[in-house]
């Protein structure tokens, strides 16, 4: 009995550029979401969290700081301890020699700093002050009746303590806010804040740490 003929395996033809065939490429791992952290300075604590303002932006950034000086006292104080190139224009310099790293100006200037707080412009009511790119400024202002706010519709965001109902309401007009909301600035308690863009607020609390309250009570 004669063995059966076997067959030659086939060999499989060389590519066409001589190079040997590129091996299938594994299928790309699976990458789980992760939110994008959030950016900017911490101002205090909201009711979902904490409450974190983007001030440096390509086309600067106005803030207006309403009735109680605080809020703008502590964003004055972490820029400088972020590293931002601080100034604070103020007709009292000697109010802020406890606090080290930052320019103080006199009223009516305008320094070249990445946060510019101006404290000298309290009784105006015209619009905030100009800005340069990448640049915050900061103004501290008391308004008196609705026309007082309705001039700072150029502002980018307001923090504001409590509010009568005639300012509240030219807030409501200049900032496009809805009746509850500016209920809201009528009614909110001693120690809280309120930051406002433009159709919507935020309610907060400052959170200064024991060695930040020392030296706000020593600006005061």
């Amino acid at each position: 009995m004669t063995a059966p003929t076997r067959r030659p395996t086939p060999v499989p033809a060389p590519p066409a550029n001589g190079l040997p065939p590129t091996p299938p490429s594994a299928p790309p791992p699976q990458v789980e979401a992760v939110a994008a952290p959030v950016t900017g300075l911490h101002l205090g604590r909201g009711r979902t969290g904490p409450v974190v303002l983007r001030l440096f932006r390509r086309d600067g950034t106005r803030v207006a700081v309403l009735g109680a000086p605080a809020p703008a006292r502590l964003l004055v104080l972490r820029a400088v301890a972020a590293g931002v190139p601080t100034a604070v224009v103020t007709p009292r310099p000697a109010g802020w020699s406890a606090l080290g790293g930052v320019v103080l100006a006199p009223p009516g200037s305008a320094p070249d700093a990445g946060l510019v707080a101006d404290e000298a412009r309290t009784n105006d009511v015209g619009p905030v002050g100009a800005v340069k790119a990448w640049q915050c400024r900061v103004e501290f202002r008391t308004p008196f009746v609705a026309n007082d706010v309705v001039a700072l519709t150029n502002a980018d965001l307001v923090v504001t303590a409590r509010l009568d109902p005639e300012v509240s309401g030219g807030m409501r007009g200049a900032f496009g806010l809805s009746r509850d909301d500016a209920r809201v600035l009528t009614s909110l308690d001693p120690g809280s804040f309120a930051a406002v863009h433009r159709g919507r607020l935020q309610v907060m609390s400052l959170d200064p740490t024991p060695p930040e309250q020392a030296l706000l009570a020593r600006l005061g």
